[in-house]
């Protein structure tokens, strides 16, 4: 199951953030990773004009349904009634929940919108763009884009606070910062210091601390820091590090453990947020690149490249894989309702 790590080079990588934001050339990344990484052959790019969907006849182990969406990045509302999937055309599309049926389009004039988060009431969709320097925003009720905050160019990464007031952005992707945004006024609040080339950030389930991934090198290795900030001062309490690079990460709804994917490593680690100590690592599918929790926090959904959707008990630690049969899974969201599972595609 597990791929050897000096077997995991920077295309790989680079092809994955390709397909998530449709070109990384401009920061220089690409040339980043393959000095760390080495090099392979590049993944070919595929594009299809209209959504395919499907739904699959197994169920999660918690009797959910699973669906797959041909597309890059999805999101679900809060209210559970529409999702928000991105496509390489640089369109967002919005389904219907219960039909995946698309109800609008968007069309961008910007290069990589990636829908993130939402208002409290879903009256606005939050997007990050890794080559514009700002922020973008889905009036759904208007069915309008607009532009937002200024948070530097290169951001991989956005999510709101639990009370909707913030947006963290890890913007400024080479010069290693966090900002932090009013989400109402759409105005810079602080810019928080992290280690170089923070990838993906995500906060308590009681917002009182900020948790950013960065990606680092030692020796020529890969390394990914794990920072946690204080919220209320957002100052630094502490930084531990991690081999490999972790491509994303989240926090329990309800206790102490944050979780950790990593894709050269094909490993999930659980990190107990109390005393920063590792509880767990556990061997995944093939370079795994997305996870999201089960409303209740019983149930940890993680895609990877390949076609398998790792489900793994949070109590037990016990994993089962699924295999889609669709070639290199992408994002993963969970409906807030039903619990059922939504997962993108390229193929």
């Amino acid at each position: 199951m597990s791929t050897n790590v000096s077997a995991v080079h920077a295309s790989d990588i680079t092809a994955i953030l390709t397909k998530r934001f449709s070109s990384i050339d401009s920061l220089n990344l690409g040339a980043r990773l393959t000095g760390l990484l080495g090099s392979s052959p590049s993944i070919p790019r595929r594009t299809d004009p209209a959504i395919k969907v499907e739904t699959l006849k197994t169920t999660t182990p918690a009797n959910t349904k699973i669906s797959l969406i041909q597309g890059i990045q999805v999101v679900c509302n809060r209210k559970a009634t529409h999702l928000y999937v991105s496509r390489a055309e640089n369109t967002i599309s919005m389904l219907d929940i219960e039909t995946l049926a698309p109800r609008h389009t968007y069309a961008l004039a910007h290069a990589s919108p990636s829908p993130q988060a939402f208002s409290l009431d879903d009256g606005l969709v939050y997007m990050n763009d890794l080559h514009s320097a700002r922020l973008w925003l889905i009036d759904t009720v208007a069915r309008r884009v607009f532009e937002g905050a200024l948070v530097g160019k290169g951001s991989f990464d956005l999510c709101v606070t639990p009370d909707a007031k913030y947006l963290l952005s890890c913007g400024g992707l080479a010069e290693g910062r966090l900002q932090v945004i009013d989400a109402c006024e759409q105005q810079l609040i602080t810019s928080v210091a992290t280690d170089i080339y923070p990838y993906a950030v995500t906060t308590r389930h009681d917002g009182a601390y900020a948790y950013v991934v960065c990606w680092t090198e030692r020796d020529g290795a890969a390394f990914s820091t794990v920072q946690a900030f204080d919220t209320a001062t957002w100052q630094l309490e502490k930084s531990i590090t991690v081999r490999g690079t972790v491509f994303d990460l989240a926090a329990h709804p309800r206790n102490q453990h944050l979780y950790l994917i990593n894709f050269t490593r094909d490993e999930l680690t659980v990190i107990n947020t109390a005393s920063y100590a590792i509880v767990k690592t556990i061997v995944v599918a093939n370079l795994p690149e997305t996870l999201c929790i089960s409303p209740d926090g019983k149930h940890l959904y993680i895609t990877s490249f390949s076609s398998i959707i790792t489900v793994i008990d949070t109590e037990t630690f016990q994993a089962v894989e699924i295999d889609t049969e669709k070639n290199r899974l992408h994002s993963i969201t969970v409906s807030p309702k039903s619990g059922d599972i939504f997962v993108t595609y390229i193929d």
